[in-house]
């Protein structure tokens, strides 16, 4: 049966590892079970942010008694926490969430790889899951379709739930009324030196996106 297991080892606070890992759980869902009777085995996938001085490298291995396939990712806490002018700079949610979305698209193509002859399935529908689990990251914003800046147009096709799990929480929130109705208006800091600024309207008990823009 092929199922999927996580597991991260992260600061708490600054750093979003392991919010955003939980996320797959959708991916498990949506992707896997294209796979349940092509590969026996399971996928366990642990990220790891940790300091550069633990010296620990990113790991494959093969854990036969629990017939699992792991892959254990380190990205240091430099990588997500740059350092710079005597001040610590947290990569926003959106910017470590693509760290991990490269990360995990290197490799576990890497690792199917080595794999390709060791377990069943791989050599005939490894290339495919990889399609379709880079399909998966691109459409949940792990990945960038291009090298180019997020897309925040996005927004205007999200609802406000979501919203707030792409972008995490915003740095700023008012709530007012317009034309009689209750209107909140966020802004979140999306990448360095780059706030989305969107507007929504209270309907029928739920946020209904109006606008937005960018800063």
């Amino acid at each position: 049966m092929f199922t999927l297991g996580l597991t991260a080892d992260s600061p708490a606070g600054w750093c979003k590892v392991w919010e955003i890992e939980t996320e797959l759980y959708n991916f498990e869902k949506k992707v896997f079970p294209k796979y349940g009777n092509k590969f026996n085995f399971k996928l366990w996938i642990c990220f790891r942010c940790l300091p550069e001085n633990y010296e620990r490298n990113s790991m494959r291995r093969f854990y036969k008694q629990d017939n699992a396939l792991g892959i254990d990712m380190v990205i240091t806490e430099e990588q997500m926490r740059p350092f710079r002018d005597g001040k610590y700079f947290p990569l926003t949610k959106v910017e470590q969430r693509f760290v991990m979305g490269k990360k995990l698209n290197d490799f576990l193509a890497e690792t199917l790889e080595k794999y390709r002859n060791k377990l069943v399935g791989i050599k005939e529908y490894g290339g495919s899951f990889l399609e379709d689990t880079k399909k998966w990251l691109i459409d949940n914003y792990w990945l960038n379709k291009t090298d180019s800046f997020f897309d925040l147009s996005v927004i205007s096709s999200i609802s406000l739930e979501k919203a707030i799990e792409i972008f995490g929480k915003s740095i700023e929130k008012k709530v007012n009324t317009e034309n009689n109705e209750k209107v909140q208006e966020l802004v979140w800091l999306v990448e360095t030196d780059r706030r989305l600024r969107a507007k929504y309207v209270l309907s029928n008990g739920s946020w209904i996106f109006m606008e937005y823009k960018e800063e």
